[in-house]
Protein backbone atom coordinates (compact mmCIF):
# COMPACT_ATOMS: atom_id res chain seq x y z
CA UNK A 1 0.00 0.00 0.00
CA UNK A 2 2.72 2.49 0.94
CA UNK A 3 6.23 2.76 -0.38
CA UNK A 4 8.92 1.06 1.61
CA UNK A 5 10.74 3.08 4.22
CA UNK A 6 14.00 2.76 2.26
CA UNK A 7 12.44 4.58 -0.69
CA UNK A 8 11.09 7.35 1.54
CA UNK A 9 14.48 7.63 3.26
CA UNK A 10 16.21 8.21 -0.09
CA UNK A 11 14.46 11.57 -0.35
CA UNK A 12 13.95 12.32 3.35
CA UNK A 13 16.60 15.02 3.67
CA UNK A 14 15.26 17.03 0.73
CA UNK A 15 11.62 16.50 1.71
CA UNK A 16 12.35 17.68 5.24
CA UNK A 17 14.43 20.62 3.97
CA UNK A 18 11.77 21.90 1.58
CA UNK A 19 8.94 21.17 4.01
CA UNK A 20 10.67 23.33 6.62
CA UNK A 21 11.51 26.03 4.08
CA UNK A 22 7.93 26.33 2.83
CA UNK A 23 6.07 25.56 6.08
CA UNK A 24 4.45 22.31 4.98
CA UNK A 25 4.25 19.49 7.53
CA UNK A 26 6.76 16.87 6.42
CA UNK A 27 4.21 14.08 6.84
CA UNK A 28 2.04 15.83 4.24
CA UNK A 29 4.97 16.07 1.82
CA UNK A 30 5.85 12.40 2.32
CA UNK A 31 2.20 11.41 1.89
CA UNK A 32 1.80 13.34 -1.35
CA UNK A 33 5.05 11.91 -2.78
CA UNK A 34 3.93 8.41 -1.89
CA UNK A 35 0.41 8.87 -3.24
CA UNK A 36 1.50 10.59 -6.43
CA UNK A 37 4.34 8.34 -7.61
CA UNK A 38 5.62 6.10 -4.82
CA UNK A 39 8.78 8.26 -5.02
CA UNK A 40 9.39 7.51 -8.70
CA UNK A 41 11.38 10.44 -10.13
CA UNK A 42 10.84 9.13 -13.68
CA UNK A 43 7.05 8.88 -13.38
CA UNK A 44 4.84 10.45 -16.04
CA UNK A 45 1.07 10.19 -15.84
CA UNK A 46 -1.26 9.78 -18.83
CA UNK A 47 -2.31 13.42 -18.25
CA UNK A 48 1.33 14.55 -18.47
CA UNK A 49 2.18 15.09 -14.79
CA UNK A 50 5.88 14.51 -14.16
CA UNK A 51 8.17 13.21 -11.44
CA UNK A 52 7.91 12.31 -7.79
CA UNK A 53 5.23 14.89 -7.02
CA UNK A 54 3.54 14.59 -10.44
CA UNK A 55 3.72 18.24 -11.44
CA UNK A 56 1.94 19.34 -14.59
CA UNK A 57 4.22 21.19 -17.02
CA UNK A 58 2.15 24.42 -16.87
CA UNK A 59 2.25 24.35 -13.08
CA UNK A 60 6.00 23.75 -13.20
CA UNK A 61 6.44 26.78 -15.46
CA UNK A 62 4.40 28.95 -13.07
CA UNK A 63 6.39 27.71 -10.05
CA UNK A 64 9.72 28.27 -11.85
CA UNK A 65 8.70 31.83 -12.69
CA UNK A 66 7.40 32.46 -9.15
CA UNK A 67 10.60 31.15 -7.55
CA UNK A 68 12.82 32.93 -10.08
CA UNK A 69 14.27 29.64 -11.29
CA UNK A 70 16.68 30.45 -14.16
CA UNK A 71 16.70 28.55 -17.46
CA UNK A 72 13.78 26.30 -16.50
CA UNK A 73 12.92 23.44 -18.85
CA UNK A 74 10.01 21.01 -18.46
CA UNK A 75 12.54 18.16 -18.35
CA UNK A 76 13.79 19.66 -15.06
CA UNK A 77 10.69 18.12 -13.45
CA UNK A 78 12.40 14.72 -13.74
CA UNK A 79 15.15 15.99 -11.43
CA UNK A 80 14.08 14.77 -7.98
CA UNK A 81 15.48 17.78 -6.13
CA UNK A 82 13.73 20.30 -8.38
CA UNK A 83 10.49 18.30 -8.41
CA UNK A 84 10.43 18.07 -4.61
CA UNK A 85 11.13 21.78 -4.23
CA UNK A 86 8.45 22.72 -6.75
CA UNK A 87 5.85 20.27 -5.41
CA UNK A 88 6.31 21.25 -1.78
CA UNK A 89 6.30 24.94 -2.72
CA UNK A 90 3.02 24.35 -4.57
CA UNK A 91 1.53 22.61 -1.54
CA UNK A 92 2.51 25.62 0.59
CA UNK A 93 0.84 27.92 -1.93
CA UNK A 94 -2.36 25.85 -1.85
CA UNK A 95 -2.37 25.93 1.96
CA UNK A 96 -2.58 29.74 1.70
CA UNK A 97 -5.55 29.51 -0.69
CA UNK A 98 -7.78 26.97 1.07
CA UNK A 99 -9.10 26.65 4.60
CA UNK A 100 -9.13 22.88 5.00
CA UNK A 101 -6.53 20.23 4.29
CA UNK A 102 -8.88 18.15 2.13
CA UNK A 103 -9.40 21.20 -0.09
CA UNK A 104 -5.62 21.55 -0.52
CA UNK A 105 -5.27 17.89 -1.49
CA UNK A 106 -8.25 18.12 -3.86
CA UNK A 107 -6.70 21.20 -5.50
CA UNK A 108 -3.34 19.46 -5.83
CA UNK A 109 -5.13 16.69 -7.73
CA UNK A 110 -7.89 18.45 -9.68
CA UNK A 111 -6.56 22.00 -9.87
CA UNK A 112 -7.05 25.14 -7.85
CA UNK A 113 -9.68 26.60 -10.18
CA UNK A 114 -11.76 23.44 -10.21
CA UNK A 115 -11.87 23.21 -6.42
CA UNK A 116 -12.61 26.94 -6.14
CA UNK A 117 -15.58 26.46 -8.49
CA UNK A 118 -16.84 23.56 -6.37
CA UNK A 119 -16.61 25.66 -3.21
CA UNK A 120 -18.35 28.58 -4.91
CA UNK A 121 -21.14 26.20 -5.95
CA UNK A 122 -21.65 25.13 -2.34
CA UNK A 123 -19.42 22.08 -1.92
CA UNK A 124 -19.03 21.87 1.82
CA UNK A 125 -17.36 18.57 2.61
CA UNK A 126 -14.86 16.05 1.38
CA UNK A 127 -17.67 13.52 1.00
CA UNK A 128 -19.34 15.71 -1.62
CA UNK A 129 -16.33 15.99 -3.98
CA UNK A 130 -17.90 15.39 -7.42
CA UNK A 131 -14.84 13.78 -9.09
CA UNK A 132 -14.44 10.17 -7.97
CA UNK A 133 -10.72 10.22 -8.78
CA UNK A 134 -10.19 13.33 -6.63
CA UNK A 135 -12.34 12.01 -3.81
CA UNK A 136 -10.27 8.79 -3.78
CA UNK A 137 -7.03 10.77 -4.06
CA UNK A 138 -7.86 12.88 -1.00
CA UNK A 139 -8.67 9.74 0.98
CA UNK A 140 -5.36 8.14 -0.11
CA UNK A 141 -3.36 11.18 0.95
CA UNK A 142 -5.10 11.24 4.31
CA UNK A 143 -4.37 7.52 4.85
CA UNK A 144 -0.74 8.10 3.88
CA UNK A 145 -0.50 11.03 6.32
CA UNK A 146 -1.78 8.76 9.08
CA UNK A 147 0.73 6.09 8.06
CA UNK A 148 3.69 8.49 8.04
CA UNK A 149 2.57 10.22 11.23
CA UNK A 150 2.61 6.86 13.02
CA UNK A 151 5.80 5.64 11.33
CA UNK A 152 8.98 5.97 13.30
CA UNK A 153 12.08 6.26 11.18
CA UNK A 154 14.96 8.64 10.83
CA UNK A 155 13.14 10.93 8.38
CA UNK A 156 10.98 12.25 11.19
CA UNK A 157 13.60 12.61 13.93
Amino acid sequence: MFSCDATARRYADKINEYSALYGVPSVVSFAVCDTESHYNSKAKSPSGAIGIMQIMPQTGEWIAKTLGYPDYKISDLYNADINLQFGIFYLSYLFTKFDEDWQVFAAYNAGEGVVRSWLNAGLSSQESIPYVETKNYVAKVERAISYYRNKKFVAFD
